[in-house]
């Protein structure tokens, strides 16, 4: 039971990382048909990003969902237990409006910055349009850790989680995914934190397995139980 568990964590994680993505896409794209990147402009990009991170909001509360249902269901393949249920989010309840600003706003101030400080035309807008990309992927991955945890905990089956690694945690995050932890609330570890969290069952830890193929834990450690 543990490998469907851990391909499907693997897909979870995926396709949040796309989803994420996409969204970043979508805003450099709109940030590279700016004219003047003055105020106005401003305006307009928060104007033109909002229905895009409406979108990915929606996408990635109904992915949460719809994976810790699927896991429960394998879960329950191997163990009868508690019932499956599916989680009620409502993505209304995952917007942060404060969140997307500050990471559409922020590149801005960026670039304003570094041309007062002399920084080259080019080499200001590059900087400023790589912060609204890094920017956008954050607080989305915010926002799928928070759907995640919260359809987590409302599983009846999980007895526990782990962080999860994408393949280019740091040494901090590489040493947080060796543990295991008693709540879902796994917030990031520090700003562009892009680990997930897995469920842990009775019958199997999914979460292990992917980190495995990391190299971050040995098959042979014993993990240790946080709160």
């Amino acid at each position: 039971m543990s490998q469907p568990l851990t391909s499907l964590a693997e897909k979870f994680r995926d396709e949040q990382n796309r989803i994420r993505n996409a969204a970043a896409v979508a805003a450099v794209k709109a940030w590279r048909g700016l004219e003047h990147t003055n105020r106005a402009d401003l305006e307009w990009l928060l104007v033109e990003l909002r229905p895009v991170d409406m979108a990915a909001v929606i996408a990635l509360v109904r992915l949460a969902a719809g994976y810790v249902a699927a896991a429960d269901r394998l879960d329950s393949l191997a163990d009868p237990g508690p019932p499956v249920k599916v989680a009620q989010l409502n993505p209304k309840d995952f917007l942060n409006a404060a969140r997307f600003e500050q990471a559409v706003t922020s590149p801005f101030h960026k670039l304003w910055g570094e041309l007062g400080a002399g920084v080259s035309w080019a080499v200001a807008r590059e900087n400023a349009e790589s912060r609204l990309s890094g920017g956008i992927v954050s607080h989305l991955g915010d926002v799928g850790l928070e759907a995640s945890t919260a359809a987590m905990g409302r599983s009846a089956r999980i007895i526990g989680y782990r962080r999860t690694l994408t393949g280019g945690g740091c040494t901090f995050c590489t040493l947080a995914s060796q543990q295991t932890y008693s709540t879902e609330d796994l917030m990031p570890l520090h700003r562009d934190c892009d680990c997930g969290v897995a469920p842990i069952y009775a019958t199997a830890d999914p979460g292990r397995d992917v980190n495995q193929k990391f190299g971050s834990i040995d098959k042979s450690d014993e993990p240790v139980t946080l709160s």
